[in-house]
């Protein structure tokens, strides 16, 4: 029984510790990591002809796609050490980017030689398309569910840090190409998790009655990719475009956290 009593003591100071407050932020998305390129080469000899080839392709313009966005939810704070805590937040958040100037190019070069003399090898063919527009305009408006988990360090004026890792669980994704609506389902084309690592800091403003006010901002910068690795568009396997290099995400967040208890 004292051992009993003891422990629910304990648990509850330990709860007593914890504040609970609700969060809303405002947003700026882009991407990070944009280059999305591909290139192969094949060498064929043995035959009266051999030939040698090289092509490429790769997609410019998403370091231009961007947007505002919004969240809000819920957060903790738990005490680890005198000015040290555990923020952990549930935040459903709204992203958008858009950009006109997404484009496409494509080059292809050929070499052939004759094998019997071997020749050296001579420029047969070369192409090179791009960079061609692939729409007027690209919108993309997405919902996800934020779970950071960020560790503050508090300074006795009201400042503090934060930073930590965030995950991202993608809910829903819609495009618009040229002004047409395209519903994405996430197992088609987007990752349904991404991991981010956030950093930040802010001010903290006492309210009384042991209610408080943050005001802070953070930077997100996206660890993983957010495309699949196993993409299927339209009942068609593309397969891993990690191959071809992929784009992650980058925020910019304001947000202000209301501590009520």
């Amino acid at each position: 029984m004292l051992a009993s009593a003891v422990a629910l003591s304990a648990a509850t100071s330990a709860l007593a510790q914890v504040h609970v407050g609700v969060r809303g932020n405002i947003g700026y998305t882009s991407f990070w990591n944009t280059d999305i390129s591909n290139s192969r080469s094949e060498i064929e000899e043995g035959s009266y002809r051999d030939y040698k080839y090289e092509e490429s392709m790769s997609i410019s313009g998403l370091d231009d796609a961007s947007g505002l966005g919004f969240g809000f939810g819920v957060a903790l704070a738990v005490p680890l050490a005198p000015a040290i805590s555990l923020q952990p937040e549930l935040m459903f958040s709204h992203r958008t980017r858009s950009t006109s100037k997404l484009a496409m190019s494509d080059s292809y070069k050929e070499w052939h030689r004759d094998s019997e003399t071997n020749d050296p090898w001579e420029l047969y063919d070369e192409d090179f398309y791009g960079p061609e527009p692939l729409a007027t305009k690209v919108e993309l408006s997405q919902w996800f569910i934020d779970i950071p988990v960020m560790f503050r360090y508090a300074m006795p004026n009201g400042v503090f840090f934060n930073a930590g890792p965030v995950v991202s669980i993608n809910l829903s994704n819609d495009a618009e190409v040229g002004g047409i609506s395209i519903p994405i389902e996430i197992d088609d084309f987007f990752a349904t998790f991404s991991l981010a690592v956030g950093v930040g800091g802010g001010y903290s403003v006492a309210l009384g009655n042991g209610s408080q006010l943050d005001i802070d901002v953070r930077l997100n910068f996206g660890l993983t990719h957010l495309v699949g690795d196993d993409v299927d568009f339209m009942g068609q396997r593309i397969g891993d475009l990690t191959e071809y290099g992929n784009p992650k995400d980058f925020n910019i967040l304001a947000g202000v956290t209301y501590w009520f208890m």
